[in-house]
């Protein structure tokens, strides 16, 4: 019991780290693109940046006008995904039910 509660805090602490390390990653290279030594290097940053900000745009004007033909589509993904949830907790709730009566079981054998 106590290896498997230690193996989940590991895996935990482990995605906590990997994810603290991509925002500090992220952080200090845009650190680096704003404040770099040459005058260059930062401008090419900006340009970047601008470039991106660009690029979103473009990308929610087309959104908006593919966004009619595909509510239809979202809506039916939606449902799906509402389904799969269900069906997952139901099993979820099963799998912790049969677990206790095992439990029980168990217990009572021991005596």
């Amino acid at each position: 019991m106590k290896k498997k509660k230690r193996k989940k805090e590991n895996g935990r602490r482990e995605k906590r780290w990997q994810k603290e390390k991509k925002r500090k990653k992220k952080k200090w290279n845009n650190k680096k693109k704003r404040s770099g030594d040459d005058g260059e290097e930062a401008e090419e940053g900006e340009q970047e940046i601008e470039m991106q900000v660009e690029a979103e745009e473009g990308e929610k004007e087309g959104f908006d006008e593919g966004k009619e033909e595909e509510d239809g589509d979202e809506e039916e993904e939606k449902k799906g995904k509402d389904r799969m949830k269900k069906k997952s907790k139901k099993e979820s709730k099963t799998r912790q039910e049969k677990w206790k009566k095992d439990k029980k079981r168990k217990k009572k054998e021991r005596k």
